[in-house]
């Protein structure tokens, strides 16, 4: 009995939902300033990613004329590959 009125109650409570209106793709869809604005994003990122790469070839073309020419003047190497200035180096 409680259990049918609160359904009841609960029933009449809901409203119905109204039927839905798609407004015309024109007013929804970004256009063409959206593709311009996504199109630019994409190139700014593919121009920031040859920069990127740029830079580490030349740290590690750096790099290794750096071990080279330590490597020819004769210096100590550390395991990790470092130059060895022993615990004094660092003073």
């Amino acid at each position: 009995m409680i259990t049918l009125v609160l359904v009841r109650a609960l029933a009449a409570a809901t409203p119905s939902p109204a039927p839905a209106t798609i407004p015309p793709a024109d007013i929804t869809s970004p256009g063409i300033v959206g593709f311009a604005f996504t199109f630019g994003l994409a190139l700014v990122c593919v121009l920031l990613f040859l920069s990127l790469t740029k830079q580490l070839r030349k740290v590690n073309h750096r790099a290794a004329l750096q071990a080279a020419e330590d490597e020819a003047d004769g210096a100590p190497q550390r395991p990790d590959g470092g130059p060895d200035g022993g615990p004094e180096a660092s003073r």
